[in-house]
């Protein structure tokens, strides 16, 4: 089928994972919501392409790389929110 599910899956966990940190420091209030909400939609979409490149595509690579970089970077959307909602700090 070719690369396009592994070639979704990097760029939206490449997107994700940068703007992970970015909703929990100095950036505009407005900005910051658009961005927690714009980070999970962005990783899980690079975990569900990644899942699903590595079951249909040919080149696998670009596909487990997506999914490594979204879970990582899930994670640590969750463990952000969690510490800012607890008022701790990384």
């Amino acid at each position: 089928m070719g690369k396009i599910f592994g070639i979704i899956s990097l760029v939206c966990g490449i997107i994700g994972f940068a703007l992970t940190p970015m909703g929990y420091f100095a950036v505009p209030l407005f900005l910051r919501f658009v961005l927690l909400f714009a980070t999970p939609v962005l990783t899980g979409t690079a975990i569900v392409c990644g899942g699903l490149g590595i079951a249909k595509d040919d080149s696998k690579g670009l596909a487990i790389a997506g999914l490594i970089i979204g879970s990582i970077g899930l994670i640590n959307f969750f463990a952000g929110s969690f510490t800012s909602f607890w008022g701790l700090t990384y």
